[in-house]
């Protein structure tokens, strides 16, 4: 019976020990373990459950964190693509500026020198 309680306890069943009514001819030799094992039960699913919030508080952290990067780095992108755009749109008015100048100027050939 308190083999099977602390089976239980190893795999994650918090179920109290609850003792034989009756007496049997090792009741007196087996009260010493009877005894501690509700308290013991008890530590047990406290323990457990003080490591899962611990689990729980540092999972939230990490998601917070990672939420954090993301956060940065699509701000980054956003700055990125403005940055682009804006390159984008001075290279078109340079080349209107050019083609303006210099008519014909795409069909010529250049060489290097």
């Amino acid at each position: 019976m308190i083999s099977s309680v602390c089976s239980d306890i190893q795999n994650g069943k918090y179920v109290y020990f609850n003792p034989p009514n009756e007496p049997n001819g090792d009741h007196e030799k087996n009260e010493w373990i009877i005894k501690p094992v509700n308290p013991l039960v008890t530590l047990a699913r406290i323990k457990s459950q003080l490591e899962l919030k611990c689990y729980r508080d540092q999972v939230a952290g990490m998601v917070k964190e990672k939420t954090s990067q993301v956060k940065i780095s699509q701000k980054l992108l956003r700055e990125r693509e403005q940055n682009l755009s804006k390159a984008e749109d001075h290279l078109k008015e340079s080349e209107a500026s050019a083609q303006s100048a210099l008519p014909g100027w795409e069909n010529r050939i250049w060489f290097p020198r």
